[in-house]
Parts: C-alpha cells; sequence; structure tokens
C-alpha cells in the first residue's frame, strides 16, 4: 500500500508539473496578444500553435513549454500503466471501479491508498474528517467565510475524490441529478465538494465490504461443508498430538486418563493459538 500510495503520488506531481508548463504557454501566448485557440496536448492545439505569430522570444518559451510538455507525457504513461495494472489485480481497488461511477485506474488507487484499513474508521464521519473534505466550524476568536474545508487530510485523497466527482456532471452519472441542483443553487465547485463527500462515503463501505471474507451458502469461507470431514479429521489428528506433547513434556502416565484429557485440550487449544493452520495440518499428517 505505501509503495502504490508513492506511485500515486509521483503521478498527482508529474501531472500538477503539467499542467503548470500549460499555463505558462497560456500566459505567454496571452502577453504576446493570442488568444488560446486550444489544448496544447492534442494535435489541433500544437497546429494553431505553430501557426500563430509570435515574437522570437515568446516563441521560444513556447517551444521549451512544448517540449516540457512532451517529456512529461513521456513520464506519465508508464506510471498510468503501472497503476492500472495495480487497480485490477488489488480486490479494493477492482471493486471501486466496478461500482462506483467515475473512480478509473488511477483514482481508484489513490482512494484505496489514502484510506488506508478502513477498518479503523467507526463511521462514514470519520473518513469525511479524515478526508479533509468536512467543513470546520468557526471560532469566536477570529473571523471566516462560512463553509471553510478543513483541509487536514492526506491532499491525494481529496485530489482522487473531488477528480472522480467532477464526473458527476456527465448525464449518465447516478448523481447527476443531485450536482445539478446543488449546482443550481449555489455553483459548480460546492456541488463537487458535496458529490466528493457521497463519493467518499460510498468508497468506505465499499472497500469496508471488500474486505470481508466471502460467505458460502454453509454459512462459513468457501468449501466449508466440502472440508468439513477433512477439518474433523485434522482436528483429530491434532488432539493425537497434543496427548504426545503432554506425554513427553510433561510426564503425565498414561493410566491418569481424566488428567491426560484435561492437559490434551489446553495443548490443543494452545496449538491452534500459537501456530498457523497450514503448520498444524503438516504436523498432523506427519502423526
Amino acid at each position: 500500500m505505501l509503495e502504490a500510495r508513492a506511485v500515486a503520488r509521483l503521478y498527482k506531481d508529474l501531472v500538477d508539473e503539467r499542467g503548470a508548463w500549460h499555463q505558462r504557454i497560456a500566459a505567454t501566448m496571452f502577453r504576446q496578444g493570442v488568444p488560446v485557440t486550444g489544448s496544447m496536448s492534442t494535435p489541433a492545439g500544437r497546429a494553431a500553435a505553430a501557426n500563430i505569430s509570435l515574437s522570437p522570444a515568446g516563441r521560444q518559451a513556447v517551444e521549451a513549454g512544448l517540449r516540457q510538455i512532451d517529456r512529461l507525457t513521456g513520464e506519465l504513461d508508464p506510471l498510468r500503466r503501472q497503476l492500472d495494472l495495480l487497480s485490477r489485480r488489488q480486490p479494493g481497488c477492482r471493486a471501486l471501479r466496478a461500482t462506483q461511477y467515475g473512480v478509473g485506474a488511477v483514482t481508484s488507487v489513490a482512494i484505496w491508498a489514502g484510506l488506508g484499513d478502513v477498518r479503523r474508521f467507526a463511521s462514514s464521519d470519520d473518513v469525511i474528517r479524515h478526508t479533509g473534505l468536512d467543513i470546520t466550524v468557526c471560532s469566536s476568536d477570529g473571523k471566516r467565510p462560512a463553509g471553510h474545508l478543513a483541509r487536514q487530510g492526506p491532499p491525494l485523497l481529496r485530489w482522487a475524490l473531488y477528480e472522480a466527482a467532477k464526473c458527476a456532471a456527465k448525464p449518465a452519472s447516478p448523481d447527476h441529478g443531485y450536482c445539478t441542483a446543488a449546482r443550481d443553487r449555489r455553483n459548480a465547485g460546492l456541488a463537487t465538494l458535496s458529490v466528493a463527500r457521497k463519493l467518499a462515503r460510498r468508497c468506505y463501505h465499499t472497500l469496508r465490504k471488500a474486505s470481508r471474507p466471502a460467505v458460502s451458502e454453509h454459512g462459513g469461507v468457501p468449501g466449508a461443508g466440502e472440508d468439513a470431514g477433512h477439518d474433523k479429521q485434522v482436528a483429530c489428528r491434532c488432539h493425537v498430538v497434543a496427548a504426545i506433547l503432554v506425554a513427553v513434556i510433561c510426564g503425565v502416565p498414561s493410566e491418569a486418563s481424566h488428567i491426560c484429557a484435561t492437559y490434551c485440550e489446553l495443548m490443543r487449544r494452545a496449538l491452534f493459538r500459537l501456530f498457523p493452520l497450514n503448520q498444524i495440518h503438516l504436523v498432523a499428517q506427519a502423526v
């Protein structure tokens, strides 16, 4: 999880740096009196930037910015493929991509790594406080506009939730009606933040459900009905192992059957507590 979080942070840092170069190119063109006709990431935008008239210094600045954008894009492509592969293999990320609209390869890893072990949260309210998307309460010793965010949580987690929440503006999103109503009532930014809080709660419940072991129709783990007889045999063999250990270590005579049975039960419980089940299987099979 720590490695995935580090890779996601690196991806976000490179995206922010590439966005800064886009803004620098737009600012250079604005100072030259040339409107920005399109994104520099598309072939149409590159062709438009090549045909505009700029001063030699402005042309040099734009070309340098385009080279930096190409360099950062080359760094981002393998990172995105790495995060996509991780999100397909990790059960929590796979569950987020399958159930939450707008959560993709990068944002699923960022949300999963940012939340960590969701079992440590008592409720979804704790998750909202962890993300820093909760609204703080103004104190009486200062003046501040209402609706200020805490911003105390991981910035990577807030970025991933906000990016995924922006997809609520699409008509196919299940939160489109809520987002549209909140946008008409306030503004687009606050509507996206509201959707991000709802998304954080849903991601918490999805990850919590994905972390639980699967339950079969027999009421236990998968294969409980088929392995019931085998488990009984292993339990009997472990009882025999416990009896041998009691006889060897404690020196209990075989005639004292009632005392030996008590020690066997205690030793059997100790075996299950101290050793993994696969090791007990090996010892039981050896007996």
